[in-house]
C-alpha cells in the first residue's frame, strides 16, 4: 500500500471518495453540478470528511430552499414550477485504466447496500495488507 498524489494505492488499485451535487429545474434553467474529491492516505478520514461535506451541502440546500425555482419533494414536484437536487457520496476505485464508482450515500437503497458491501471489502483488504 502506498500514497501518491493524494490517493491511497493498494498495488495498482487507487481509492478515494467523491461528493457530487446535482441541481436541476429540468431545462427551465441550466443545471448546476459540483464535484469535490476527498483523498487521503487514511481512507477512513477521507470517508468521514466526504460524509460531513454531504451533510453540510444537504443542510445548505435545504435552508436555501430554491435554485431559481423552489425545491420540492418527488411527490410534490411540478415540472416547470420546481427544482430538485441530489447529493451523492461515492467511493471511487481506479484499477489499471478502469474507473468504478460506488454510491455509499444519496442513492436508492439497493445501490447503496451494494456499495457498502464493496466498501467493506476494500477496508478488509487494506487491513490484511
Amino acid at each position: 500500500m502506498q500514497f501518491e498524489r493524494g490517493r491511497l494505492h493498494k498495488g495498482k488499485d487507487q481509492y478515494y471518495y467523491r461528493v457530487d451535487v446535482f441541481i436541476t429545474t429540468f431545462n427551465v434553467f441550466d443545471s448546476y453540478v459540483q464535484t469535490e474529491i476527498f483523498e487521503n492516505d487514511n481512507l477512513h478520514q477521507a470517508r468521514e470528511k466526504a460524509l460531513l461535506r454531504a451533510d453540510e451541502l444537504n443542510s445548505i440546500l435545504l435552508k436555501q430552499g430554491m435554485f431559481f425555482l423552489p425545491f420540492a419533494t418527488p411527490k410534490e414536484f411540478v415540472l416547470g414550477e420546481n427544482a430538485c437536487y441530489s447529493v451523492t457520496v461515492y467511493i471511487v476505485e481506479l484499477t489499471d485504466d478502469c474507473y468504478f464508482e460506488y454510491p455509499i450515500f444519496g442513492e436508492d437503497e439497493f445501490r447503496t447496500e451494494e456499495a457498502l458491501r464493496f466498501e467493506k471489502e476494500v477496508y478488509e483488504n487494506l487491513l490484511i495488507n
